[in-house]
């Protein structure tokens, strides 16, 4: 649409893929949200697929809120979409089974100290592999308040991609801030 974008993430992997698709005003970096990337430069900045969540410590979800918006402008906004916490625990599936392309992949999820884990099994080429990964539980309470921290003002909330009022039977949770200092 012609607006210069910047992405970053801590994945030097995902960078790297991203980087193939690099042009003017379109940049890639590595970079760790909890860290200021460019100070009052940005007019939005978006967290986008529940790329929250993973931290281990509530400072570290602080820190990356900080630097959001010590990365934004004044009026800058920040769309942050995340899990419907309230939904996920209602309807969380323990174990459920996919195929894709031939290869049968075995997913248990269970709630443990307010966090999904997720583990991923599966067979390729005689080989068993096992993958595991920790989402916290955060709530739109919690998010309000990291946002109050970081001056920011939650503008709407939305509960999915079309942009319906959220409930606790959305399945997102979609944050629109403002900077407000």
């Amino acid at each position: 649409k012609g607006y210069p974008v910047v992405g970053y993430d801590l994945s030097k992997e995902s960078i790297a893929f991203a980087n193939k698709s690099s042009k003017k005003d379109l940049e890639f970096y590595v970079h760790d949200m909890r860290q200021i990337f460019r100070t009052n430069y940005f007019d939005f900045a978006l967290n986008l697929f529940t790329s929250f969540g993973y931290f281990k410590s509530s400072r570290d979800e602080l820190n990356a809120i900080l630097s959001a918006s010590k990365n934004l402008k004044k009026d800058g906004v920040l769309v942050i979409d995340f899990l419907n916490r309230d939904k996920i625990i209602k309807e969380l599936i323990p174990r459920e089974t996919k195929i894709i392309k031939g290869i049968k992949f075995t997913i248990y999820k269970e709630i443990v100290d307010n966090k999904v884990l997720k583990t991923i099994e599966f067979n390729d080429a005689g080989k068993k592999h096992k993958y595991q990964e920790s989402v916290k539980l955060l709530s739109l309470s919690d998010f309000e308040g990291y946002l109050n921290k970081g001056n920011l003002k939650i503008k709407q909330i939305f509960g999915n991609y079309n942009l319906d009022l959220h409930s606790d039977k959305s399945d997102r949770l979609i944050i629109i801030a403002k900077k407000i200092e």
